[in-house]
Formats: C-alpha cells, structure tokens, sequence
C-alpha cells in the first residue's frame, strides 16, 4: 500500500494541475485517488449520464466522443497526465463526452466528496482548471473542423506460414515510408535478428528515440537487449525477441502509448498460430490485416482464424477492424474472390495482397511503382492517405 501511495505521489507532482501544490499537500491529495483499470474498448464515461468522478490519465489512452443525432464524432485523444471529467463535478450537470478507452488504461480516480475537499483547499488548482477550459474553448472557437479518428496501430498476420506476409507487410512499409511523411515502425515478436537483416536490407541503429521506454518498469527490459533496425527509406523494425521480461502483457500497454507518440503508423508482424501474446497485440491494436488462402481446401481454416479474431475484436470486428486480402502464392487453382465474399461473409471483396511474383516467391521487399496500383502498394496508399 506504501508503495502504490508513494507511486501515486510522484506520478501527481508531474502533471501538470498539481504542479503548482507544495509536495507535502501532494502527499494528502495522493491519499484521496483510488486506481481503476480498463480494458481498450471499454466504455468509462457515457455522454448524458450523471458524473460523480474525475480521472487522471496514468498509463495508456482514452478518446473522446460527442454523441449528435445519433452519430458518434471523435473530439481528441487523451494520454497520460491528461485528466477528464472534472465538468460534472464543478457544474453538477451531466457528462457532455462519452470517453472510450483506445488502449488498456489506468487511472486514478477522485469521486465528487474528495473533488469538493481538493478544490476547496487548494485554490490554485481550481485557478488551473479556469485558465485550462478558457484556453480549450478559445481554441475550439478558432478549429471548428470535425477531427478523424486515425488507426495507428495494425496486426498482420496470415492463415498459413506460405502466404508471403512478411514479403507483404514490408513492402507497404517501404511503400509508406517512400510515397508519404508518415512514421512507419515494424515490430517483430517472432523473425530472428540475421534473418530480418538479410532478407530485407536493413542496418542496425541505436534506439531513435531513448525516451520510448521511460514509463515502463525499470526491472521489465534490458536496453542493451532490444535490437532497432532501419531500411534506406527510413522505416525502422523493433525486433522484441529479446529485451524484456514474461511481463510484456503487462507493459505492452505503456509501451504503445510511447510508441504512438513517436510513429504514425506501427504494425506487429504476427505468425499463423495466434498465440496468447499475439491475441493480446490483436485485442489492443485498431485494425487487423489478415491475408488469406484462396483455395477451396483452405476455407474452413480462413473461416475458423476469421471466428478467433472477431471473438477477440468483438462488435467492432463487424466495423471494418478486420481487413482481409488473399494471396496467390499457395496452390494452383482459387476461388473466385466474389465468391470467397460470399462464402466468408466478408464486407467486402478481399483485394489481391499478394501476386505470384519473384519479388514475392523470394521473400523481397517489392519496391516497384507501377499502375494501376496494386497489391502492398495500394494498402499502404490507403493507409497513408495517399489519393
């Protein structure tokens, strides 16, 4: 319990609406916050229904929704430091957000009777709260443009060790990081070192950003351990194999809040087996990239993987979090993809990801601009935004 109150204690004298509170009121404060977990996906606070809380971001991220006509409009994201809530509890009325958690998040928690003592006893935080929302609305006055909520993290994976998706996943990353300004990092739980190296011309590089692991538990990786790797058009590959703890459940939350900050775009290189880690990357991640068998023989193991993962996505699998594309590289002859539309219940027609290429038989990254656009490219155009 002391060490949690001491944890508390210092993560408070670093945000900023206690940073004006002399350490010994910190210590009292501390006492006052209770810490509560949510899962990504989860609800927190409902726009329209009473607040009687307030929370502070410690580890992962929540975003923010209005709620219009029944359309459901993304505001901003929020991370850790950030805090929410606190409207209900100065004006009494109901909560004028839903917050959606978008990673697994923890947070302390000050329910309305400890909000009215904090406030009541110190009064620069309520200075803070004033001068913090005539900021928020100046600015909402000047940008009165709707935001979009951006994926920025992608699970790819495949229904079989034979389809090419690390010749697939690589070349949208090269074609990213080539055509568009976008951060594109690969994390790799699985390939070794030499054979990533090898096969996709990529160079060692010190750790780019020594800031990326500042939040996770110092006793939870070894720096030294954790291998960074570069491809001349400057994507950059996180090789996880070795490096940290059996704790990466725990902390692969805090680590991709990290992450998001320093990349737009991070994709995990998963295997076909969807092991428990891999089924938690899948869980956190916003958007999955499944590329699939074409044959007749193959369905029931496509159908089976495509089951695993809208059990794991949930409700949203069925709102475009699954994306699905066929390889041609397996077997001589395939099933129409109008008619694997059908037979899978897909949304919509699977696009063609990956030809039988030399590129692609090699395992190589295909570098090649041609048009119409097809296969990697045009999945990394439209996740670049690219028209």
């Amino acid at each position: 319990m002391l060490t949690n109150l001491q944890d508390l204690h210092d993560f408070l004298s670093r945000v900023p609406l206690f940073s004006s509170v002399p350490a010994d009121q910190i210590r009292v404060i501390a006492g006052l916050f209770k810490k509560e977990f949510y899962h990504k996906g989860d609800i927190i606070c409902r726009q329209d229904e009473p607040g009687d809380s307030m929370y502070v971001i410690r580890s992962g991220t929540v975003s923010v929704f209005k709620e219009t006509d029944g359309e459901k409009i993304f505001v901003t994201e929020l991370k850790r430091g950030d805090f929410f809530g606190e409207i209900s509890l100065l004006s009494k009325a109901s909560r004028n957000s839903t917050i959606e958690a978008s990673l697994d998040v923890a947070l302390f928690c000050l329910n309305r009777d400890n909000f009215d003592v904090l406030i009541k006893t110190n009064k620069s935080i309520g200075l803070y709260l004033s001068r913090y929302y005539a900021k928020r609305m100046s600015v909402k006055a000047k940008d009165g443009r709707r935001q979009s909520m951006v994926p920025t993290f992608y699970a790819v994976s495949a229904t079989g060790p034979e389809l090419g998706v690390s010749h697939f996943l690589y070349s949208v990353s090269f074609h990213i990081s080539n055509e568009s300004h976008k951060r594109v990092v690969v994390i790799e739980p699985h390939l070794e070192a030499d054979r990533i190296m090898h096969k996709y011309d990529l160079t060692r590089m010190e750790c780019p950003d020594p800031g990326l692991f500042r939040l996770l538990p110092p006793d939870s990786y070894k720096p030294a351990e954790i291998h960074w790797y570069e491809h001349l058009s400057r994507f950059h590959v996180l090789q996880l194999q070795t490096g940290f703890s059996d704790r990466l459940s725990e902390i692969m939350p805090v680590l991709m809040a990290g992450l998001k900050e320093s990349y737009d775009v991070v994709f995990f290189n998963l295997t076909h087996c969807l092991n428990d880690m891999e089924r938690l990357f899948v869980r956190l991640c916003d958007r999955t990239l499944l590329l699939i068998h074409n044959t007749q023989e193959k369905l029931r193991e496509v159908q089976s993987r495509l089951s695993a993962l809208e059990a794991i996505c949930g409700t949203s699998a069925f709102l475009g979090r699954i994306r699905v594309g066929v390889s041609y590289l397996y077997g001589k002859k395939g099933v129409a993809r109008q008619e694997l539309q059908q037979c899978l219940g897909l949304s919509e027609t699977p696009g063609i990801w990956v030809d039988r290429s030399e590129l692609a038989v090699n395992d190589r990254i295909d570098t090649n601009k041609c048009f119409p656009v097809r296969g990697p490219r045009a999945v990394a155009r439209e996740i670049a935004g690219i028209r």
